[in-house]
């Protein structure tokens, strides 16, 4: 719990090389614990890695960890009963697909599956944004422009009932 807070903190960069220097033992851990599916274990370690490859930017690692953890899901009933959980990670896996790959259908995928979980199961809206706003910058990049105005209308809705002028301004950005 110690080093996790020290993530967040203003010794992050200390914890982060403590992660790295670990990096070996914390990836046989992992190891272990997707062998004996033991998503409590390693729901503790992933934020940590995660944070860690975002820090290094070890992406591909990051594929794989959202990859296991999302497998692992699949096999119980984890996300349906924690649909905000597998949304986060097909985001994070999204990210990091797209910084691995580029802009391919699969970073579509993600994103779409992530929005599919938000509109069937009570999750936060900040995370409906966040997906969103993704899909829809997705969208822009490769020049879809109307799947991306047809999402930034779904943002601006969104920011109109949560009276929230930073969607709002991302919303317009987009139709734009």
């Amino acid at each position: 719990a110690g080093l996790r807070d020290a993530l967040s903190g203003g010794e992050r960069n200390q914890a982060i090389a403590a992660l790295a220097d670990d990096v070996g033992n914390l990836r046989i851990a992992w190891r272990f614990w997707v062998a004996q599916s033991d998503l409590g274990r390693l729901g503790s370690l992933a934020g940590s890695l995660l944070s860690l490859n975002e820090a290094r930017g070890w992406y591909q690692d990051t594929v794989e960890l959202t990859r296991d953890m999302l497998a692992l899901f699949a096999e119980g009933s984890s996300s349906s009963a924690h649909p905000g959980k597998e949304i986060a990670l097909r985001m994070t896996l999204a990210r990091a697909l797209l910084a691995t790959r580029g802009f391919t259908p699969e970073v579509v995928d993600e994103y779409t599956r992530a929005l599919e979980l938000f509109e069937r199961g009570e999750v936060l809206s900040g995370q409906h944004y966040s997906v969103l706003r993704g899909l829809a910058n997705l969208y822009m990049l490769r020049s879809e422009l109307d799947k991306a105005a047809e999402l930034a209308e779904r943002i601006l809705a969104l920011a109109e009932a949560e009276d929230d002028n930073g969607m709002r301004i991302s919303g317009h950005l987009i139709v734009g």
